[in-house]
């Protein structure tokens, strides 16, 4: 690599205040809480060895390293992964996942896996803070995780309950309704095709009614 992250912050730099990642005008959601509840996959974790690899108070983090990523989660896990096996010569060879507590005990230990990208849905949040460049990009990216995933279970014969399947979004409330059909809009407006946004398919009430259960206002799988 011809450059490496500095993990070691300076002093006499002043950091950017925190923001909400979502939304500027909501407070900064902070850092974990030190002793979190455990969720039930958690709690069958508690004797693997890999659970706090190098976080006793005597490891130091390296000063420096080719690629920095931050959390142990589905995304972070398969990152660190696809990196250090790929074929590339420009391939990092120095790779470290920083983790606020135990490892995997975010999101990804707290919903059992579940690995559902966002389709559309936060196009209009992520534009306002980032552009609409990079909002697509962090949708795009949400779908390569959940392909690599998949992919990397089936080549290891990972024994785990994965179901590769369509999901439905659910909307219960006029105001989120309002909300996600304009998302959909302006998504498929700029990054969709003549039929709308790939691999989407919006239900109205009647329709969703039929598919799944009543009282829904709107819905797409």
């Amino acid at each position: 690599m011809s450059s490496s992250c500095n993990l070691i912050p300076d002093p006499h730099k002043r950091s950017t205040p925190p923001i909400h990642p979502l939304d500027p005008k909501l407070p900064p959601p902070g850092l974990p809480v030190s002793k979190p509840c455990l969720s039930i996959w958690q709690r069958t974790t508690r004797t693997n060895p890999l659970l706090n690899h190098n976080s006793v108070s005597t490891t130091a983090v390296p000063s420096t390293a080719d690629a920095v990523i931050i959390g142990s989660g589905l995304s972070g896990t398969l990152t660190a992964y696809e990196l250090l096996n790929s074929s590339s010569p420009n391939a990092p060879k120095a790779v470290v996942v920083l983790e606020a507590r135990e490892a995997c005990s975010g999101a990804t230990g707290r919903n059992a896996g579940h690995c559902r990208p966002d389709a559309f849905r936060g196009f209009m949040a992520f534009s306002r803070i980032h552009g609409e460049e990079q909002a697509h990009k962090i949708l795009q990216h949400e779908k390569l995780v959940l392909e690599l995933l998949n992919a990397f279970i089936k080549e290891k014969n990972v024994e785990c309950d994965w179901d590769y399947c369509k999901t439905f979004d659910v909307v219960m409330g006029k105001d989120f309704k309002d909300y996600v059909e304009k998302s959909f809009e302006d998504y498929a407006a700029k990054h969709g095709t003549k039929d709308g946004i790939e691999g989407v398919r919006v239900l109205n009430e009647e329709e969703a009614k039929k598919a799944r259960s009543n009282h829904l206002l709107s819905s797409h799988l």
